[in-house]
């Protein structure tokens, strides 16, 4: 957090630790106003943009500790709306001793016969984390396609980005695509029409999407608040509709079923 007393600027790390400094990174970051329950007010600082949030907290990952990063972004939690509170705290998967921990708590669910539940690639090789993180915003904004990386943790900027809040793909023991979505829910099912969405997103932002997608695994992680009732079930994938069933939307069901993870972490 950093905060301004006059000309002199104090930042604090890891939630104790203070230093000064002449040079304020002012350009990354904008004042608000905090107003919580009763008459007053404070004034504090929030990343500009979601997309240099994202990427300072990807830089500032390196180097602190799942604690510290925590702490960093609850101390934002009176400027941020929940949703963007949610995307910053999944820079935590760039800590290699925060994955590594929590590879033993991933709850792989049971799919649905004949298909055969299958460990979450995060247990067979919790050494292919990501190490950095990119913020996928609209393709306008950054004006050509981008290439695809293994190990790079891409999180959406926009709210109504489908599917899920981030995503990282690895290269072993299978071609993965693994996708995080933190919930509160019991259960949370996935239409085919929000499948269809989400894969469109990745061709519209990815170069050779299409030819990259040609076998590949995929799977969700569901990344629930301690208060919640764990998803222990199978999250099924399905038309609106389930008695006019489109034929793009039955081989959504079928990918769905055959080549798809459920994976719990709470």
């Amino acid at each position: 957090m950093d905060q301004y007393w006059g000309s002199r600027k104090v930042l604090y790390t890891g939630g104790e630790k203070k230093w000064h400094s002449e040079g304020p990174s002012h350009k990354l970051l904008k004042i608000v106003r905090v107003r919580e329950h009763g008459p007053f007010e404070d004034f504090a600082n929030a990343p500009i943009c979601t997309y240099l949030g994202v990427l300072t907290l990807s830089r500032l990952a390196r180097v602190m500790s799942p604690h510290d990063i925590f702490f960093l972004v609850l101390g934002m939690k009176n400027v941020l709306q929940s949703e963007a509170l949610e995307k910053y705290s999944l820079s935590v998967f760039l800590i290699e001793n925060f994955v590594t921990s929590i590879v033993r708590d991933l709850k792989e669910l049971p799919p649905p016969s004949p298909s055969k539940p299958r460990s979450s690639v995060l247990t067979l090789n919790p050494h292919g984390y990501p190490t950095e993180a990119a913020a996928i915003s609209k393709l306008k904004s950054v004006g050509h396609q981008q290439e695809l990386k293994y190990r790079v943790l891409y999180i959406p900027t926009s709210p109504t980005f489908p599917l899920v809040d981030g995503f990282f793909f690895l290269n072993s023991p299978r071609r993965t695509l693994a996708g995080l979505q933190m919930t509160r829910a019991h259960a949370h099912h996935t239409k085919t029409s929000t499948v269809r969405q989400f894969t469109e997103h990745l061709s519209w932002f990815f170069t050779n999407w299409e030819e990259f997608a040609q076998g590949l695994s995929w799977e969700i992680i569901y990344v629930q608040h301690a208060d919640s009732t764990m998803i222990s079930k199978w999250q099924r994938c399905g038309p609106v509709n389930p008695n006019n069933e489109t034929d793009a939307e039955k081989i959504i069901v079928a990918f769905w079923d055959g080549r798809y993870t459920n994976t719990s972490l709470c």
